[in-house]
Formats: C-alpha cells, sequence, structure tokens
C-alpha cells in the first residue's frame, strides 16, 4: 500500500512539473549528445525555449527544442552587430518552409503541421 502511495504521489508530481510552461534555458547550460540537448540532472530530452546571450544586452540565439531536438521558431544574430544572420522553422531537428539565411530567402520542405 504504501509503495504504490508513493507511485502515486510521484507520477502526480512529475504530471504536474510537465503541465507549466518551461523557463527559457541558456543553450550552454544544456548537454549536447549528437544531435539530441539534454538536461543536465537528469540526462532527458529539454523541450522549452533556449537562448544564448552574446554579452549581458545582446541575444545571440532565440530557438526552441522539443524532445532536445530543433523544433519551432529559430532566430541566430550576428556574434558582433547583433542583426539577424539565420531565422525560420524547424520540425524533429530538420529545417522547413522559408528561411532567411545571411539576407537571402532559402526554401525547404514545408513544415509539416505539430
Amino acid at each position: 500500500m504504501k509503495i504504490t502511495l508513493l507511485f502515486v504521489l510521484a507520477f502526480m508530481a512529475v504530471g504536474q512539473m510537465g503541465l507549466r510552461a518551461q523557463d527559457p534555458m541558456e543553450l550552454n547550460e544544456l548537454v549536447q549528445k549528437g544531435d539530441l540537448y539534454l538536461v543536465p540532472e537528469t540526462l532527458q530530452p529539454y523541450t522549452g525555449p533556449v537562448f544564448i546571450m552574446r554579452n549581458p544586452s545582446m541575444v545571440g540565439l532565440w530557438a526552441t527544442l522539443r524532445n532536445g531536438k530543433w523544433h519551432g521558431p529559430y532566430e541566430l544574430y550576428h556574434d558582433e552587430t547583433g542583426q539577424l544572420v539565420s531565422k525560420g522553422e524547424f520540425r524533429d531537428g530538420e529545417q522547413c518552409g522559408e528561411w532567411l539565411e545571411e539576407g537571402e530567402t532559402v526554401s525547404y520542405p514545408p513544415c509539416a503541421t505539430g
């Protein structure tokens, strides 16, 4: 009985953590294993927004990961000028749709929904 109760309580706690919005995480704080980004404490794939700060006032990267892979909007900024270098969408780690890459528009296969 005690083991069942502990299991149910643990399951409820983990479920509640999964329901709240994920705080953005600095990309270099994640562990990279191949093409996956993992939470350092658990080594589980990270889901949520990520960023890189070039200095205290300049964002270098703003993107989203799902299950440890690039998924969703992606924006990369120049290290020195802060100007947009690359912007587009990822789905399950693959570039898709229209991208801006160093001033040029590049087309990838359409993004699947989801």
